[in-house]
């Protein structure tokens, strides 16, 4: 909670597999949270998020200095994994957000191969390779996640090991989908970038 309310362990019970890795990273990397702005400062204090547990998950919930709330629903429906977030203005003035969801998954490889891991985004109605010679977040086709913003989902698959993830996201309140990927970390960012918005005192969305 005081680390920004990262959720730090998804685990997939019949396998055992978690899905990130921040045991193995001293819980700092391999997390799954939301910044407020398009990039953090590690070492800026940060107010501490309060949980909730719920039927079937968790609920993160601050609020800052200024009234702005933020929560995070997490919860299970079958195997998956269903998350919504709810900003909030409970100050006086007006309060802008630039919300960005920042999961770092668990690939299980570091192999820059593609018969090895293909990462995924929907672009017309199937799906399209992004990660061939990817280096953070540039690569020859690091574009079609621009053309995929509307698609509504991106993912991951290990071929080796047979396992993956599909990301499905409602593309409206989006500005851009973003990526990071270097081979040595095993792991790769599903981001999702929400437009500006500003909330006038006593609004939220969701």
């Amino acid at each position: 909670p005081e680390s920004n309310g990262k959720v730090v362990e998804m685990t997939y019970k019949p396998t055992g597999r978690n899905c990130l890795r921040a045991y193995l990273n001293n819980l700092r990397f391999g997390t799954f949270e939301e910044w407020e702005a398009s990039s953090v400062d590690e070492n800026a204090p940060l107010p501490a998020w309060t949980v909730e547990r719920v039927p079937g998950g968790l609920v993160l919930r601050k609020v800052d200095a200024d009234g702005g709330l933020h929560e995070r629903r997490v919860t299970l429906d079958g195997d998956v994994v269903r998350c919504r977030t709810t900003l909030g203005n409970q100050g006086r003035r007006p309060r802008a957000w630039r919300l960005v969801v920042h999961p770092e998954w668990n690939v299980g490889t570091d192999s820059r191969d593609t018969t090895d891991l293909v990462a995924c985004v929907r672009v017309g109605g199937r799906w399209r390779t992004f990660n061939r010679d990817l280096q953070a977040d540039r690569g020859p086709d690091a574009a079609l996640l621009g053309e995929g913003l509307g698609g509504g989902a991106m993912g991951w698959y290990n071929r080796r090991e047979a396992f993956g993830l599909q990301l499905r996201y409602d593309p409206r309140p989006l500005q851009r989908l973003r990526t990071w990927w270097v081979s040595g970390y095993r792991q790769l960012n599903l981001e999702l970038e929400l437009a500006p918005t500003t909330l006038r005192p006593g609004r939220t969305v969701v």
